[in-house]
């Protein structure tokens, strides 16, 4: 939004329908449009805001935009090059299907992939050809696929066989271990063949012929022997088993990359049942290609997103840093606490609630608050028009004596329509000589109308007030400044123009 004269207005008419409002305080602020210019151009008319600060906040935003756009494409890329590998293949298997590709091509990375694929752009119809290679692919993929399956097969039977193995081994070594822990606790008998008749325990001779203790001890040592040999080779069986699991799932891999190419070729068969046209097909495989490879970007038009993310980023710090959202904050919140407090002072000199409670204007809601010890009170919940009308009044003049002292460019007038209307209905003067009957009204207008005299002398020469109303009231600042009388069939626009048109 650029600021314009046309901003300004909203600070120099109260018409009849809002003087006495309690909803709004603004000219047209009824219109959500108007009512979020009043809040974005308010600071600048209140000299907070450099000129330009408007059109470089704008320009701040939209560079946001194109930031998180660029950050969205650069994510959608980088997960577009982890998930990418897989569908790289299926179109060379579905390029290859239909002789868009050579079948027996060999290629084993994602480049060769890439650089095969875009050769696939540049396919021209070559009206000799034939069609009866079309399923050779599918045929090499599928002895491709039977082989690995079969080795796959092979190596699980190995795998198995190890692992049962390795339990059978472990299971042995502990029978193993604990025949040597019972043989060990039997060292009851001495080194020599002579006390092998002797008892253990009670040194005396007995006839019954025991083991030999070097047959025990030959049978401890050929256990532990065993133990030490079954020991060695689990680490060797272990990293056997590594390998062969790491085999495993190379198998694997394999396997799911030629099984989904076949099931790419069978899709794309079951299709040309229905296209029945092989150069139809083919342009299809073409198009997916195509849109395949605009979507997989290579890494040097990577890196120029990225170059173009921090240049993005570092002209939004630079705007940034020329309107200073802090700085802003700062004087916007000094500029109001100024124009809250000279409301404040002026609440005394007008017919309105709250007027000991500090007075607060809230430019992002576009209301007035009384702040009353208890709590904060907005003025759409004050009673009675007479402070509709007072707060609308402070506001309008508070406002303007800081567009006088500031030198800001906003109209140095203020009109405003009947503002005794709340008092002085226009039925209640029949007659229309404009005199008060009721005296309490009476002293409420003359407060309002002193104040408004008050205050635009202050601002004098530099401020004027155009006031229409029914009131008219006998005080000598009141009467010098009536301009125009139009009762008694005087009005503004004169009869006979109206009787000669």
């Amino acid at each position: 939004m650029t600021v314009n004269f046309k901003h300004s207005r909203f600070y120099s008419f109260q018409p009849q329908d809002l003087i006495a409002q309690r909803n709004y305080l603004f000219y047209n602020q009824s219109d959500n449009f108007d009512a979020l210019a009043i809040k974005d151009t308010l600071p600048y008319f209140l000299g907070v805001l450099r000129e330009d600060t408007l059109r470089i906040e704008q320009e701040i935003t939209a560079k946001k935009r194109e930031l998180a756009k660029n950050q969205k494409e650069l994510r959608e890329y980088e997960q577009l090059k982890l998930d990418g590998s897989k569908k790289i293949f299926e179109l060379v298997d579905e390029a290859k299907q239909l002789n868009l590709l050579a079948a027996n091509r060999i290629i084993s990375d994602e480049s060769q992939a890439i650089e095969a694929l875009k050769t696939v752009l540049f396919w021209e119809q070559d009206s000799n050809e034939v069609s009866q290679g079309e399923n050779e692919n599918l045929k090499i993929l599928l002895e491709e696929k039977n082989e690995l399956s079969k080795e796959l097969s092979r190596l699980n039977d190995d795998v198995n066989a190890v692992r049962a193995f390795i339990s059978q081994t472990s299971d042995y070594s502990n029978e193993v271990t604990q025949q040597k822990v019972r043989l060990e606790s039997i060292s009851l008998f001495g080194d020599t063949e002579a006390e092998l008749h002797n008892c253990p325990l009670c040194s005396q001779t007995i006839q019954t012929e025991i083991p030999s203790i070097s047959a025990i001890n030959k049978s401890l040592a050929t256990l532990s022997e065993n133990l030490t040999t079954t020991i060695a080779e689990k680490p060797k069986l272990g990293q056997y088993v590594e390998r062969l699991t790491l085999n495993q799932e190379n198998l694997k891999r394999q396997l799911e990359i030629k099984q989904n190419g076949i099931k790419a070729i069978y899709l794309e068969q079951d299709q040309a049942l229905k296209m029945k046209d092989l150069n139809l097909r083919r342009g299809k495989i073409i198009g997916k290609i195509s849109l395949f490879l605009e979507s997989f970007n290579v890494v040097e038009e990577d890196n120029q997103l990225k170059g173009k993310i921090e240049r993005l980023q570092v002209e939004i710090n630079a705007l940034e840093g020329l309107i200073n959202l802090e700085e802003k904050e700062n004087r916007l919140n000094s500029v109001l606490n100024q124009i809250n407090n000279q409301m404040t002072i002026w609440a005394s000199d007008l017919d309105l609630e709250h007027q000991d409670s500090p007075i607060r204007f809230d430019i992002k809601k576009l209301t007035i608050f009384a702040d009353t010890p208890t709590k904060s009170i907005s003025l759409n919940h004050m009673g009675s028009g007479a402070n509709w009308v007072a707060y609308h009044l402070l506001i309008h003049f508070a406002l303007h004596k800081h567009f006088v002292k500031a030198n800001r460019p906003v109209p140095r007038f203020l009109i405003i329509d009947q503002p005794s209307q709340i008092y002085f209905p226009p039925e209640k003067d029949s007659n229309q000589t404009g005199n008060i009957s009721v005296s309490s009204d009476e002293t409420a207008v003359k407060q309002m109308y002193e104040f408004i005299f008050k205050a635009t002398k202050e601002l004098s020469p530099d401020f004027q007030v155009i006031i229409t109303d029914h009131a008219k009231l006998t005080f000598p600042d009141f009467t010098n400044s009536i301009t125009e009388e139009w009762r008694n069939g005087l009005k503004l626009i004169p009869e006979e123009w109206l009787v000669n048109n």
